[in-house]
């Protein structure tokens, strides 16, 4: 699974670099406005001017960078034709960036066996925010600037400590094997806990 500035996508604009950070933030609005990553992706391939500033304005988080790329398509006179020929030019860099948002990027982690449950990115949003604010404690901006990878590595960690010391409180097997934790957790707990790790599809 990709983490940290592995996620980060540098694009070049008038000589100037924009660093687009795929937070959950990003993901939750141009996911929401575009009625899904597909429509989005669709939007840039076609040369959508809208659809590049909002990706744009959604994974910058340099306000001083943005106001600078901003600044000519909000002017009344302003010539933008050469200004979209240079965006189109990162049309690579984009979709790129709406697929690590869409989770498309992070390892399955080898993982085989039981199917797992579908869910939309919208539910997975929702289950990533809910992780951030409730089961790791953090405050709500935290979350929202994070990458959905950070809070699902943050939260698998989370869950490990917590089984151990579960092993650790309840004793050990006679045969020296850890007790799994997660027999002392409700089938509600560990439904919720297992979701948030999913990615959607």
């Amino acid at each position: 699974m990709r983490l940290a500035a592995e996620a980060d996508i540098h694009i070049m604009f008038c000589s100037q670099v924009f660093t687009l950070r795929a937070t959950l933030r990003a993901a939750y609005c141009l996911n929401r406005k575009y009625r899904g990553f597909a429509n989005l992706a669709k939007a840039i391939q076609e040369g959508s001017f809208s659809a590049y500033q909002d990706v744009i304005k959604a994974g910058c988080a340099d306000d001083g960078a943005l106001n600078a790329f901003l600044k000519p398509f909000n002017a009344s006179d302003a010539d933008i034709t050469p200004l979209g020929e240079v965006i189109l030019g990162n049309r690579h860099e984009l979709l790129e960036f709406v697929v690590i948002l869409a989770g498309g990027t992070q390892d399955q982690d080898g993982q085989t066996g039981q199917p797992t449950k579908l869910i939309t990115h919208e539910e997975l949003h929702t289950q990533l925010y809910q992780a951030g604010t409730g089961l790791l404690g953090w405050t709500p901006e935290d979350t929202w600037e994070a990458k959905p990878s950070e809070i699902i590595n943050a939260n698998q960690g989370r869950f490990a400590f917590v089984k151990d010391l579960l092993g650790v409180v309840f004793g050990k097997q006679e045969h020296g094997s850890t007790i799994d934790g997660t027999d002392k957790l409700t089938a509600e707990m560990r439904a919720e806990l297992n979701a948030i790790g999913r990615g959607a599809r």
